[in-house]
């Protein structure tokens, strides 16, 4: 099993957590990316980012993502997806908060008990000076 764990990325251009499936004899899969804070204007954080139609689990679970969040293809021959408890405050109009993308079997995306919000919850948060 692979991990991303306990990491503070933030000033990334694009993507703070890219992963990228490889299809090849090796396969891909069983990582855990958990306890990492992606502040805002940390990079976006994206699964699948290849749209690999074939690979192993990956579960996502006690992260703090404040940029946008995106799943990529999910197939019968992929994943499970796992995103559970996290939290996950963005501006995309979807409903977890996460961009989903080429889901061809949704049963294999699970996401359970995400804490998601707007923006707008920072900004009024964070003081003037």
């Amino acid at each position: 099993m692979w991990f991303v764990r306990a990491n503070y990325l933030y000033n990334n251009p694009s993507n703070s957590i890219n992963v990228q499936y490889y299809s090849g004899s090796l396969g891909s899969g069983d990582i855990e990316i958990s306890y990492n804070f992606v502040d805002v204007g940390g990079g976006r954080v994206r699964i699948n980012s290849n749209q690999a139609a074939s690979g192993g689990p990956m579960y996502m679970f006690r992260n703090t993502f404040l940029d946008e969040v995106q799943q990529n293809k999910v197939t019968v021959d992929n994943g499970q997806f796992y995103w559970y408890n996290n939290v996950i405050i963005n501006d995309l109009p979807y409903p977890d908060k996460i961009q989903l993308r080429n889901i061809e079997t949704p049963e294999r995306l699970n996401l359970t008990d995400n804490l998601t919000g707007n923006m707008s919850i920072i900004s009024l948060t964070q003081k003037e000076t």
